[in-house]
């Protein structure tokens, strides 16, 4: 199996839901995203070794060198000087700040020592949630209010859709409560307790 950026951030996404048990198992997290940041940061850093020596600026000698060598320090600077010398490197600029927000949120995570059970409901909503996103038809979707399905809880999410490198198509989502990255558990635990 080819180990891309898709799969550390599904990876440590999936953790993130299961909730952290240990410290180690937030830990094992933290290091699948930043195996995902050193692959997006070397994608930018094939944008300048693709131009001959020769003919290389300062301002991509900057970008090249200036890259924070750890997700931690990434900084909206880094996403501005990138931008400014490769327009082109959006898609990962933008993979890697969505990769701040979540290393940040799982940085604040609780470790909970509990037992934990399924509840079907996850599936459910989970489904739910890519049926609207097939019937848009949209490559990418930002803050789409699920009022219905949530019952009136603030929640968001953000999707997009992944194509793994056999070709497989399927949907990413990050579920927001309140405009903070939460498990999708957690939400349907709230749920559950406001229907009660």
């Amino acid at each position: 199996m080819t180990r891309n950026v898709e799969f550390y951030v599904n990876r440590a996404n999936e953790k993130f839901e299961a909730g952290f048990t240990t410290m180690a198992s937030k830990n094992d997290a933290l290091q699948d995203l930043g195996r995902a940041y050193e692959m997006l940061t070397e994608s930018i850093k094939a944008l300048y070794l693709a131009i001959p020596h020769a003919d290389r600026t300062e301002a991509q000698n900057d970008v090249y060198w200036g890259l924070a060598n750890y997700l931690n320090n990434w900084k909206a600077k880094h996403t501005a000087l990138v931008l400014n010398v490769f327009p082109q490197a959006e898609v990962f600029t933008s993979q890697i700040e969505t990769l701040v927000e979540v290393r940040n949120t799982i940085k604040s995570a609780e470790i909970v020592k509990v037992e934990r059970s399924a509840n079907p409901r996850v599936e459910t909503i989970s489904k739910s949630v890519a049926d609207i996103i097939a019937l848009r038809k949209s490559q990418f979707e930002r803050g789409v209010q699920l009022y219905d399905i949530f019952n009136g809880l603030p929640v968001t999410a953000t999707w997009h859709y992944v194509t793994n490198q056999f070709g497989t198509s399927f949907i990413r989502v990050f579920y927001y409560m309140a405009g903070k990255l939460t498990p999708l558990n957690t939400i349907v635990a709230v749920l559950d307790a406001k229907s009660e």
